[in-house]
């Protein structure tokens, strides 16, 4: 790996391009979406608003110029109310880096890694999108470095790494099976020893199940050739999945208390925040986003139903120590 080098505001950056995937459409849509009776459910891409359009479902209301001012409203009836009274989602957002502000080479990149989110409890990670950001190549390896080393360190803490590697895969080689394959294999060599040949042919023979009289057909050992020498686990935990159960963040609340795993599952996420402010140092974050943004999903900050200003709570939590 080339050196690193020293950027703008001290932050230290690659000096190599980072192998990851450029986005070929923008993450954010500043499409407003409106319900049946004028309510600001959410902003959404045009390829979605376009959906709503051609499967009948909406209706186009502005003068039909840019799509940055396109309006759609809904001629249904949604189950919900959208991020209706959450200025964080119902705001222009910028598709840009976070980081240093360039439109450039951007990446979505999980804050908090799927990994570990997936483990999470739906109520914590339905319809949000606050820890989801862009970062340009260059951010983005900064972010990843730090998140991989985070995350080797949280496995090492809760004892799921040996001797800190990450041990056995979900897979392991069957050694008869690799023994066998690898004498169908050498049976290929035309000018293979007599006797060799012979132990090679043994060895294939006791695979399937062959006595030394039988006849080795040329498709019996190419089928040997092409077995696959890697076989599952039995009861297999990855290193994540058990390191999320440990510290009690998975659906399956190992107490019981419901809101002792929100502020676990709270705290965990704040964590990796936190990862990404000390790495990268954002400077162009939408705004309202927030370190200590409470991980609820909308009806349980605001309630079910449109939120009035008398109702609406604080979506930022104090993190106690």
């Amino acid at each position: 790996q080339t050196q690193g080098k020293v950027g703008r505001a001290g932050r230290k950056q690659r000096s190599t391009k980072v192998c990851a995937p450029q986005r070929k459409t923008a993450l954010y849509g500043g499409i407003r979406l409106l319900s049946p009776t004028g309510v600001h459910l959410a902003n959404v891409s045009e390829a979605k608003a376009s959906w709503y359009i051609g499967q009948g479902l909406g209706e186009r209301l502005d003068d039909g110029g840019a799509s940055s001012n396109m309006v759609v409203k809904l001629n249904f009836v949604p189950k919900g109310v959208g991020h209706n009274g959450d200025e964080f989602y119902l705001q222009i957002m910028e598709n840009c880096c976070v980081g240093c502000g360039t439109e450039n080479d951007l990446v979505r990149f999980s804050v908090v890694p799927h990994v570990f989110r997936c483990q999470l409890p739906i109520r914590f990670k339905e319809h949000s999108s606050h820890d989801i950001v862009l970062l340009c190549h260059s951010c983005f390896g900064l972010a990843s470095d730090a998140s991989q080393e985070m995350r080797r360190r949280l496995l090492q803490d809760e004892g799921v790494l040996e001797n800190g590697s990450f041990g056995k895969g979900p897979l392991v080689s069957d050694q008869q099976k690799v023994q066998a394959r690898g004498a169908a294999l050498a049976l290929r060599a035309a000018r293979l020893p007599d006797e060799v040949r012979t132990q090679k042919e043994v060895i294939v023979r006791k695979f399937l199940g062959k006595t030394e009289e039988d006849v080795l057909a040329e498709e019996e050992v190419e089928s040997v050739r092409n077995i696959k020498t890697r076989v599952a686990v039995e009861g297999y935990v990855s290193p994540d999945v058990a390191c999320a159960q440990r510290l009690g963040l998975t659906e399956e609340c190992p107490d019981g208390d419901a809101d002792a795993q929100e502020e676990r599952c709270f705290k965990f996420v704040v964590e990796w925040r936190q990862c990404l402010l000390d790495s990268v140092q954002p400077r162009f974050f939408p705004n309202g986003w927030d370190l200590h943004r409470s991980i609820r999903k909308h009806d349980d900050l605001f309630g079910p139903g449109l939120p009035d200003e008398e109702s609406r709570v604080q979506v930022s939590v104090p993190l106690e120590v």
